[in-house]
């Protein structure tokens, strides 16, 4: 058995070896095997449910195809020539293949019992692509709701194949909400550690177009994107940030235990807009942000998080409200107003509000900066929203003008919303 399979089974087990036959039948995961060189012994876990392959150099995936009650399959920097031993996989619910060298993918619209697919970072073919946008687009009903489908944007995949066409054996994508750059020259990986980094689209971009225009070298190329000087990120162990439909979303909310008007306020919101995508953060990831912020979230904000971080993910997206609950300036003009949704980072003059007037900012109206609908994130206590312009904005004192509190609380904002448009 290989040693990286045997350090995962003794895990899940909670012992080393030796492992007993009707243990290892009755193991149903979740196993999380990581830099094994075969999956050898992996088909004694008849009755595994849920298997992760991050960093597998395997010469085949083949011992996985006699895992039939198998319903949660992840492949992460583990490149595969092949999925065909995904067909015997009838139990599959959901699978994700990160940069996982899949060209041909034709085979995963055919999985009959899926509900969530990820297929992010890889090569894929003209018909693959085209497949996958397609099932993306109108996807399944199965058990009463629509499959999860998450697919390259034809940008990112454009970028994964100028880099091979230019001999750059690599990949970008969005991965967990962040940009990635992975080297999947394998040989190249030092001690069998994906070469991975998390850069911007426009840092590869940039690359390319002074590699070609000024007719560089190979090597000038590969040390650009991947030189010892690049700053290296460790590909993520686990997901800091879940996606999912609204039925799903719906759940995360049950589980929150968020205040009583809140959940029924958040399960009134996906009710209503069932089929956007919906976001949820680990405590990592919260704790993460709240280093960005330079300031620590109210706890009723923290679960806010937890449950639903974001909405309409993956995308542009815009948002409307019917009304406010008090006096704006902007309230007679909210049916030309939209919003764009989400946590702004703390960039003048954004910071300075966040700095002196504890208010963060998670709407704003873009096109003139008037209308931005924040929390108060220095006060535990308070849940209301409430609106400035930065007009009224110092970056030595903050906000110059009083805000207008213009939602009792961040509940009655969520249901105020009366339409969410996503796109272009």
């Amino acid at each position: 058995m290989d040693p990286s399979v045997n350090l995962a089974i003794a895990r899940a087990l909670g012992h080393d070896a030796p492992f007993g036959q009707e243990e290892l039948g009755l193991l149903g995961g979740p196993l999380r095997i990581e830099g094994a060189r075969a999956l050898d012994g992996l088909e004694a876990c008849g009755r595994l449910r849920e298997l992760e392959l991050h960093a597998c150099i395997l010469p085949s995936f083949g011992a996985a195809a006699g895992l039939d009650e198998l319903e949660t399959l992840r492949v992460t920097c583990s490149p595969m020539s092949t999925l065909d031993f995904l067909q015997p996989l009838e139990r599959l619910r959901e699978l994700e293949l990160a940069f996982a060298g899949v060209i041909d993918a034709r085979i995963l619209t055919d999985l009959p019992s899926l509900m969530r697919l990820v297929v992010v970072g890889n090569p894929l073919d003209d018909a693959s692509f085209a497949e996958l946008k397609a099932f993306k687009r109108d996807p399944p009903v199965r058990e009463g709701r629509r499959v999860f489908v998450d697919v390259s944007r034809d940008y990112d995949l454009d970028l994964t194949r100028q880099l091979r066409a230019a001999g750059i054996p690599a990949a970008f994508d969005v991965y967990d909400g962040r940009s990635w750059l992975v080297l999947m020259d394998v040989g190249a990986w030092e001690d069998g550690v994906p070469d991975a980094q998390r850069v911007p689209s426009s840092a590869v971009v940039n690359a390319l177009t002074i590699w070609d225009l000024e007719e560089r070298s190979l090597d000038w190329l590969r040390t650009e994107l991947f030189g010892p000087d690049r700053v290296r990120t460790p590909f993520p162990a686990e997901r800091q940030r879940e996606v999912a439909l609204g039925p799903d979303a719906a759940g995360w909310v049950r589980e929150a235990a968020l205040d009583a008007d809140l959940e029924a306020a958040l399960l009134d919101f996906t009710e209503r807009f069932p089929d956007i995508t919906y976001a949820r953060w680990s405590r990592a990831r919260i704790d993460e942000w709240e280093g960005i912020m330079g300031i620590q979230f109210p706890p009723w904000y923290r679960r806010l998080l937890g449950a639903l971080a974001g909405f309409a993910v993956n995308a542009p997206a815009a948002i409307q409200f019917d009304a406010f609950d008090r006096h704006s300036p902007n309230a007679g003009r909210l049916g030309d107003i939209w919003y764009q949704p989400g946590m702004t980072t703390p960039f003048p003059p954004h910071s300075a509000v966040i700095e002196h007037n504890g208010l963060v900012s998670i709407a704003q109206w873009l096109e003139t900066g008037r209308s931005n609908l924040a929390f108060h994130a220095a006060e535990e206590d308070d849940m209301a929203i409430y609106e400035y312009s930065i007009e009224d904005t110092h970056d030595d004192r903050g906000l110059t003008a009083e805000p207008y509190r213009v939602f009792d609380s961040i509940a009655s904002m969520f249901r105020h919303i009366s339409q969410v448009h996503v796109g272009g």
